[in-house]
């Protein structure tokens, strides 16, 4: 690891119900990206320190990993539609500039539920040249019709998003998402995934 490496930033938001997948996630990150410091924040909404053991005692054989739980209660005035394959967790990510003081530029949002099978620096370092997020296409996806997206700019997953965290303060991401959100929960079909394609589809990489 290099000693001036500057650290990887990770957000991953789940419950408990999911700290067996979470753990295995962390797990593979710390395995496979050894190159600089990596800080994760664990956005969940109850304290469960039995848990939360089990996902941090294997990371203190990893120098270069930190954890930290990030509690997070949704403000019940806050519009969030849910359908019947998800809750209001599901927006959680949305909430990411609470997660990160203004000292950090980037975070790399990862579902709790993915594994990795090689380092993410080359994820991490990827330019988004002006972009609020990077983010990869669904082939096929026939979403945007429905989002009123052009074509051309496909439909995302969110699943894995590379945010520009400065730019999307600065531009106002996450009022912007909570009003699409309130103003056409009829069209969200896919919670927070919809909302962010629908806003962010022309700022994205």
């Amino acid at each position: 690891m290099a000693a001036d490496a500057a650290p990887m930033h990770i957000l991953l938001c789940c419950n408990a119900n999911y700290f067996q997948h979470l753990a295995v996630l962390v797990t593979s990150i710390a395995e496979q990206t050894t190159t600089r410091p990596i800080h994760f924040v664990v956005a969940n909404d109850q304290v469960n320190p039995e848990a939360e053991q089990k996902v941090t005692l294997p990371l203190a054989r990893y120098p270069n990993i930190t954890l930290r739980f990030h509690r997070f209660q949704f403000d019940p005035a806050v519009s969030l539609p849910t359908r019947i394959h998800y809750t209001r967790d599901t927006y959680t990510r949305v909430w990411v500039g609470d997660f990160f003081d203004e000292t950090v530029e980037r975070v790399l949002y990862l579902d709790c539920d993915a594994v990795t099978a090689g380092s993410l620096e080359p994820l991490w370092t990827t330019p988004l040249n002006g972009n609020t997020i990077g983010a990869v296409s669904i082939p096929g996806s026939t979403r945007p019709a429905l989002l009123r997206i052009p074509e051309a700019l496909g439909y995302f997953n969110s699943g894995v998003l590379l945010i520009d965290l400065v730019r999307w303060r600065q531009t106002g991401a996450f009022q912007r998402l909570l009003d699409y959100i309130a103003g056409n929960p009829e069209v969200l079909i896919d919670a927070d995934q919809d909302a962010l394609n629908a806003l962010l589809c022309a700022e994205r990489l």
